[in-house]
């Protein structure tokens, strides 16, 4: 992979219920160069939502910004280490040349305004997108989820998948010595389930619905790329079905 067209943006001070898409989120900069324009920002997004169920959400703790901010990756589950090698490169001191600049490498080490005024980066090509911190992921992931369901609703054939990497739902499970239950998203966020009720448990497809607090049903997906589980760990939750935790 060589990256060569890297879409700088910055991300506007919105809430999370102003968010309606990428656009109402991101202020794109202006690139100057003809490859950025011309349809390409939308050709780029099409190609993500085209591939929507694929794309994974991780954190890169060994990059951070000047305020110690975690670098955040998006793209394709099978792209992820060739993805990161790429990202890697783009933030030293002797990054690939590109067809603009990109002002990653400043960002992560010159505090000037006009440095720090470009916090979003997008692989147009290549499809990968990064940014700094939990809160602007979320966001990211609030908008590519909002432009995705716009897309499904255009397209009723095109449904949302169930096990989309943008949703929380799409996490891993830990048992601890104290004997709980433990939710693990994956913005490295747990969550205890001690209080809530397994409902059932799907061993073949590492699955398992759980009633909330409010009464409703709550599916999560433990298939994850990655973080296998063994028939041990599975066997232990059936144990857990129809039982108050």
């Amino acid at each position: 992979m060589k990256p060569w067209l890297i879409q700088r943006g910055g991300f506007k001070n919105i809430n999370h219920n102003e968010i309606t898409g990428i656009d109402s989120l991101i202020s794109w900069d202006y690139m100057g160069s003809s490859e950025f324009e011309w349809g390409a920002l939308p050709d780029g997004l099409k190609k993500l939502m085209d591939s929507f169920d694929s794309l994974h959400i991780f954190v890169y703790n060994n990059i951070k910004d000047l305020n110690n901010n975690p670098l955040y990756i998006l793209c394709r589950d099978y792209q992820k280490d060739e993805v990161t090698q790429v990202i890697v490169n783009l933030f030293s001191d002797n990054p690939h040349r590109l067809k603009e600049w990109s002002g990653m490498s400043d960002y992560i080490s010159n505090p000037s305004r006009f440095s720090q005024k470009t916090n979003f980066w997008w692989d147009i090509e290549n499809d990968w997108m990064c940014c700094f911190g939990a809160e602007h992921i979320n966001k990211l992931a609030i908008a590519l989820n909002k432009t995705f369901t716009k897309k499904k609703d255009h397209n009723p054939n095109n449904p949302l998948p169930t096990n989309a990497a943008l949703q929380a739902r799409k996490e891993k499970i830990t048992f601890k010595d104290d004997g709980k239950i433990y939710i693990i998203n994956y913005l490295n966020k747990e969550t205890k389930i001690v209080k809530r009720k397994i409902k059932s448990v799907d061993t073949d497809n590492h699955s398992l619905t759980i009633i909330n607090r409010a009464g409703n049903e709550r599916p999560i997906n433990l298939k994850l790329p990655n973080i296998p589980l063994s028939n041990a760990i599975m066997k232990e939750l059936k144990q857990w079905e129809h039982i108050n935790a």
